[in-house]
């Protein structure tokens, strides 16, 4: 497996990875092309590099906060057949990097408190609950703010 920017040839499998994992919340095509443009090196894509028929296993999109020195993990996918062999912790790992590379200090990232497995991988890899956001996404709709220095 490995973790690399996504080429543009590639959104239309990430829009379509977004929607299967995220159904409702999931972002469209534009947003990909958007991110592509404008945070290309922050738009991961984790792929088989053994198989051709689902070369694509999961995807991260990171980008820059308002606040100097932060950035967002807007999304990490992983897909369903590829879960629990370890490809959304590599797409935080490389994700994580590459932020401290460019001089991030602190990764911010949403997460639904009823989602146990994105919990776990990201305490695992050092983030903690800084909030709680009652309707975050709309009535009922309740996301944990999770945040980790970066060295």
């Amino acid at each position: 497996m490995s973790v690399r920017p996504a080429t543009l040839a590639e959104l239309d499998l990430l829009a379509a990875l977004d929607h299967r994992t995220f159904g409702a919340h999931a972002y469209p095509r534009v947003f990909f092309r958007q991110a592509y443009d404008l945070w290309g090196r922050w738009l991961l894509v984790a792929c088989d590099d053994e198989a051709s028929s689902r070369p694509v296993l999961g995807s991260l999109v990171g980008a820059p906060a308002l606040t100097a020195g932060d950035a967002w993990i807007l999304s990490l996918a992983v897909d369903a057949p590829a879960r629990g062999r370890g490809v959304g912790a590599r797409l935080l790992a490389h994700a994580l990097g590459l932020f401290a590379s460019d001089g991030v200090r602190r990764a911010l990232l949403t997460v639904a408190p009823d989602n146990a497995a994105a919990l776990a991988l990201y305490e695992r890899a050092g983030f903690v609950v800084a909030a709680r956001d009652d309707d975050a996404f709309g009535p009922g709709e309740t996301r944990l703010r999770m945040v980790r220095a970066l060295a």
